[in-house]
């Protein structure tokens, strides 16, 4: 618990330190509030007793306007902390996506780190761990400032209600921990529950399911399935609240014992004359308060474990290593001259399955390469090596003589454009799909070069237009063929020395497609690509085809060569697919 709040702490004050000069601010104006209404009684009753009408309004004057002061500078301390709590939560969230961005891709698909960032997820969604314990923090910074200020003044009066408040506190530890314990194992039994809940739900929810739904009975059984995890999750509620209510039973016992311990130690005291009346009140007062801020604290601690132990996921998701990271030494990328691959095999983690064995080819500048093969040989794999989504498992991908791990990440990203099969477009406006630069002159010259500039010249806004109609009223729709052409601009546009096109033509009718593959040496003029796709015919316009069967390299060299062996994996897969063509 400790070095994971230590942890928070260190976070929230790298982020917004000035939130912690607030909340000691603020949590020394309540203790004062809270000490002057502690004094102010017996000031007013020792006033009284002198019957001095005059002092009585004086003192009764004075401790209006200084609790109307401290409650005004606590006002402000509180309204200035409530926003920068909502900043820091902000920053906190910023902080989390910037470092997911920039882990190594191979977490992004590792089923453990996937459901890290689920558990992650739902205590930043569903239980808002971040915001508790801001607040936790914060009332725990403030109860330790009221406690050290009243123990300090009962500690001078009677050593004996310290040692009642003592044993009372820890009684008061012993039964919050034990309903603090109980009520994080039932939650963490809730947790998976609630999670499958969220997926069926989302799913039910989801446009894109609204077809199936309609020809299928599937929202019927998601229905069912939501309804009962529904169900069990509020079984599982009940059983907490019932339990936290026995605990809370116990702990109002103890503060009774309590209360009646030191009302008979301050009374006797009072009895034997030892202390003025307006002493027993300010002392018996003061024991009151003292037990309320340490049974408070209790809770904020019990609290504090709790919420810490919901957000270990969070922490253990921001120590995962970065892709940017110990860039400072490396070599900087300046062009792509050549590529090579040498003895190449990869498995993804946690599989004792090679999806590459030993690959060695070598691309020179300026190649235009194919890469063909069945489903599952393969290809895509290859593409995510050489963009360094992935680490080789054996072998070693060179450009221009190096290590593609020896180079600064930034340089080497910004010499390779890729168009993955899974390609976004994201809800902004078509021109910040393109570029975030603004530079409309050559996001024009992209989307010509993919024969889009007709429907991007017929819509209102054209460049400006936003895209997506789910989250704006004016936005705009593309077909697939058209967000794909969008997908190729954009990777046209950043000018890089690499292409890496995978599948970039799936959802293009034949005319389009036809005309992109006519002039696909045109868009990438000089620049290396490679090129991946099921359609053999693309492959009449690269310099040589890679030919990858299980993994491994079955060819590496031109159309016209591979179209001489009819027994090879090319041939067949070519004459096959003309022949559907033909038909």
């Amino acid at each position: 618990m400790i070095q994971t709040l230590i942890k928070f702490i260190k976070l929230t004050f790298k982020l917004k330190p000035s939130f912690y000069l607030f909340t000691v601010l603020s949590s020394l104006t309540q203790t004062a509030r809270m000490l002057l209404g502690v004094f102010s009684v017996k000031i007013m009753i020792d006033a009284l007793i002198e019957n001095n009408l005059e002092k009585v309004l004086y003192v009764a004057l004075s401790i209006v306007l200084i609790q109307t002061l401290l409650y005004i500078f606590t006002k402000v301390f509180d309204q200035v902390n409530r926003v920068k709590s909502m900043d820091l939560r902000l920053a906190i969230n910023r902080y989390t996506v910037e470092r997911i961005m920039k882990f190594e891709y191979a977490y992004l698909e590792d089923p453990y780190y996937l459901d890290l960032r689920e558990r992650a997820k739902f205590a930043s969604d569903n239980q808002s761990v971040a915001q508790q314990l801001l607040f936790y923090i914060t009332q725990f910074i403030s109860s330790t400032i009221s406690i050290v200020s009243l123990g300090t003044l009962l500690f001078l009066f009677d050593f004996w209600l310290i040692a009642i408040l003592g044993v009372a506190f820890v009684f008061h530890v012993v039964i919050f921990n034990v309903s603090n314990n109980y009520q994080i194992a039932f939650t963490n039994q809730i947790i998976p529950v609630n999670r499958k809940f969220g997926y069926y739900l989302r799913t039910l929810l989801e446009v894109e399911n609204a077809k199936d739904y309609r020809f299928t009975n599937m929202n019927k059984l998601i229905h069912k399935k939501t309804s009962a995890f529904s169900n069990e999750a509020m079984e599982g509620i009940k059983k907490i609240q019932l339990g936290l209510t026995k605990y809370s039973y116990l702990s109002d016992i103890v503060n009774y014992i309590q209360t009646a311990l030191t009302y008979m130690i301050v009374a006797t005291k009072a009895i034997l004359n030892s202390i003025p009346l307006s002493d027993f009140i300010l002392y018996t007062s003061t024991a009151i308060q003292l037990s309320r801020e340490l049974t408070t604290t209790i809770e904020n601690v019990a609290n504090l474990k709790r919420t810490t132990e919901w957000i270990k996921p969070l922490f253990e998701l921001l120590d995962v290593p970065l892709q940017t990271e110990h860039q400072e030494d490396l070599e900087k990328l300046h062009h792509v001259n050549k590529i090579e691959f040498k003895n190449v095999s990869f498995k993804y983690p946690k599989s004792d399955i090679f999806v590459l064995k030993n690959l060695t080819f070598e691309i020179n500048q300026g190649e235009k390469i194919s890469v063909v093969g069945l489903n599952g040989a393969g290809k895509t794999t290859l593409v995510k090596l050489l963009s360094r989504l992935y680490r080789p498992t054996e072998g070693v991908i060179m450009i221009n003589g190096i290590d593609i791990w020896s180079y600064d990440y930034q340089t080497y990203i910004k010499k390779i454009a890729a168009v993955f099969q899974d390609y976004k477009i994201f809800n902004y406006t078509l021109l910040e799909n393109i570029t975030t630069n603004g530079d409309e002159v050559g996001a024009l010259e992209a989307i010509n070069k993919v024969s889009l500039s007709k429907k991007i010249q017929s819509i209102p806004n054209q460049l400006r237009a936003k895209y997506s109609k789910s989250l704006h009223k004016d936005g705009i729709e593309l077909s697939g063929g058209e967000q794909q052409k969008l997908a190729i601009a954009r990777a046209l546009y950043k000018n890089s020395d690499l292409i890496i096109l995978d599948e970039p033509t799936s959802s293009l009718d034949p005319i389009a497609e036809a005309e992109i593959y006519e002039h696909f040496n045109e868009l990438v003029k000089e620049k290396t690509a490679i090129y991946i796709s099921h359609r053999m015919s693309s492959s009449k316009f690269c310099d040589k085809i890679l030919v990858i069967d299980g993994g491994v390299m079955k060819d590496f060299t031109t159309h016209d060569t591979l179209m001489m062996n009819q027994e090879s994996l090319y041939y067949q897969l070519f004459t096959t697919q003309a022949k559907n063509y033909m038909h």
